[in-house]
């Protein structure tokens, strides 16, 4: 018992200091429990011990939070420091708790996940800073939902994340810019996700990726059909739907919109969407596209859609499917499909352009439709 009796002023001491408050006690007191809880401290028995932490954890509570700042980051280091005393630290203001959460060994993963769903965002910002965090940890930081801590996650390359939310992050990147290159760059992020993210991320990014991953072709081909599918419920969700429509179009460079994606588009009766994929792809204001698609005889759409290089047979089907998007009669006399079709195939690539830039600078529909028919030799429609 001769280290009892040699320890027992150890904690009177500690009861001593807790009542000084002078710049020397309390420097005293950090350095007395920090003697008491180290590893090389072997002075107490585990009942003495449990009795020092006891006594320890209340006097925290009694102190100003510089005394207890400066301890935590003289334990955050310790691994042998008493868990009760490190959870106190780690649950107690962000000033006191940032060291511990960053740094301490000591917190389990049940208390890092109950910290997160019960302190401040902050608390939850210093946890996705860690060295290292397991699946049940960032799973829970993502549920948490706040978009600054989830980027700082995805920038933490030592965090474990698992499959299925990796591909939950990949399909909020759509939406949540900040994720975007994080996630580019997580060495974790599969080839498939990758070539999901290919569809609506920045060319730079979309560069990066075609250098970084192994890509199947039909991963890209399918990019931005996958895109649109994802963003039909909220073009469909109650709000103008115009606005996101545009705002989704103007996410996917010309290049990677599929024609087959505007004839699904049309299909599926997703109508503000296809139009605003078709004013991206021509470079032609919204109003101007919907003035051009829809009239009788549907030479503006053949010019739109031979200068945006859709194919013959895509541009057959947007056509047909585009006059059951048109207000008032929807049939298509076989007449009318010849007519427009032999203007397709006379129209050149250049030609299209000219007659679509043409259109850029003045958007007046009769004359359009006008020079068009002037333009061309193919004889308009009677």
């Amino acid at each position: 018992m001769a280290m009892a009796a040699h320890d027992a002023p150890n904690i009177k001491q500690l009861l001593r200091l807790a009542h000084d408050r002078s710049a020397i006690g309390r420097s005293s007191l950090i350095d007395a429990i920090t003697d008491i809880v180290s590893e090389d401290d072997q002075s107490l028995t585990d009942q003495e011990q449990a009795i020092a932490t006891d006594i320890m954890c209340k006097l925290l509570q009694d102190v100003e939070m510089s005394v207890r700042h400066h301890l935590a980051e003289r334990l955050a280091t310790i691994p042998v420091a008493p868990c009760e005393l490190i959870r106190l630290l780690a649950n107690d203001d962000i000033a006191v708790a940032r060291p511990v959460l960053l740094r301490s060994t000591v917190l389990s993963d049940p208390e890092l996940v109950d910290i997160i769903r019960h302190r401040t965002w902050e608390h939850q910002l210093a946890i996705a800073n860690r060295q290292s965090l397991s699946i049940a940890v960032t799973d829970s930081i993502v549920e948490a939902k706040n978009t600054t801590v989830i980027t700082t996650l995805l920038e933490n390359q030592d965090a474990e994340i698992s499959t299925a939310t990796m591909a939950y992050l990949v399909e909020q990147s759509h939406r949540v810019d900040s994720y975007q290159g994080p996630l580019v760059l997580r060495q974790d992020l599969s080839p498939e996700l990758a070539g999901r993210m290919h569809a609506w991320v920045s060319d730079s990014l979309r560069q990066y990726i075609v250098a970084n991953f192994e890509l199947d072709p039909s991963t890209l081909a399918s990019a931005v059909d996958s895109a649109a599918q994802r963003a039909f419920a909220e073009i469909n969700a109650p709000g103008d739907a115009v606005p996101a429509a545009k705002n989704l179009a103007q996410k996917l460079p010309e290049a990677n919109i599929d024609p087959q994606v505007l004839v699904k588009l049309l299909r599926e009766g997703e109508i503000s969407l296809f139009e605003s994929m078709l004013s991206r792809m021509t470079g032609m204001e919204l109003k101007l596209v919907q003035r051009l698609v829809y009239p009788a005889g549907g030479e503006g759409l053949a010019v739109s859609c031979r200068a945006a290089a859709i194919p013959k047979p895509d541009f057959a089907s947007i056509f047909l499917l585009s006059r059951q998007a048109r207000p008032g009669d929807h049939i298509v006399e076989k007449d009318e499909l010849k007519s427009v079709l032999g203007l397709y195939d006379a129209l050149s690539d250049s030609d299209a352009q000219d007659i679509l830039q043409a259109w850029r600078d003045n958007p007046a529909y009769d004359e359009l439709i006008n020079s068009l028919r002037e333009h061309c030799t193919v004889a308009p429609q009677q």
